[in-house]
């Protein structure tokens, strides 16, 4: 199998999962924010501090201005809380 025909498979089976788990809505600026927050909290015990989220290599590449819209939505449809206090830039993800 060609690189191009296991990308293409890795493309269908994503957007699968995305359809299952209703996530299709989310803009794909929200999509990789979710990602990292999703594996900073595996590595962080269940949070993600706002730091090492703009580090992230799926989020480093996003405006910062996109970054803080993408957060917002992501608490606004339930996907992750803020945690601590209004300037403490740590989330957590919700279960899903």
């Amino acid at each position: 199998m060609s690189s191009i025909q296991i990308l293409a498979n890795l493309i269908q089976m994503a957007d699968m999962m995305q359809r299952e788990l209703k996530l299709q809505h989310l803009t794909t600026s929200d999509k990789q924010v979710l990602s990292a927050i999703v594996l900073l909290s595996h590595d962080e015990g269940n949070n993600a501090h706002l730091n090492d989220l703009k580090k992230h290599q799926l989020v480093s590449d996003i405006p910062l201005p996109s970054l803080y819209k993408s957060l917002k939505h992501l608490i606004q449809v339930s996907l992750i809380k803020k945690v601590g206090s209004e300037r403490s830039g740590i989330y957590q993800l919700r279960k899903i």
